[in-house]
């Protein structure tokens, strides 16, 4: 026996056979359903029942939606570990500030050599 339609009437799951029969009536909500079986919700379960109204399973994974939490999860920590590992938080010492401000003094003396040269060399 095929299940050929499932209806959701009021707070009642009802499945029915090719033939308009109605197979079972079952309080719960609809998740899906399947030539073979009906997914209904009972409170925080999803339940998979066959056409005779029998569990085949009392719990069934409802989606499969819940472990796209966890990967963001995993996601957010590697994210926040690489931030908090990498130098930019880290203060520099005074050795390499000072090599910071000796390579600006040595550029601006290259350029004021370069153009006192150039103006010496036109007189």
């Amino acid at each position: 026996m095929a299940i050929n339609n499932v209806v959701q009437r009021g707070g009642k799951v009802c499945a029915y056979d090719e033939n308009g029969e109605e197979l079972f009536s079952k309080s719960g909500e609809l998740v899906r359903y399947t030539s073979s079986s009906v997914y209904a919700r009972w409170g925080n379960k999803v339940c998979k029942l066959d056409a005779y109204d029998y569990v085949m399973n009392p719990d069934v994974k409802d989606e499969g939606g819940d472990w796209i939490w966890g990967v963001l999860f995993v996601v957010v920590v590697g994210v926040f570990a690489a931030y908090c590992s990498s130098d930019r938080n880290k203060p520099a010492t005074q050795e390499q500030s000072n090599k910071g401000y000796d390579k600006q003094r040595i550029s601006s003396t290259m350029r004021w050599s370069s153009s006192h040269s150039e103006a010496t060399n036109k007189l």
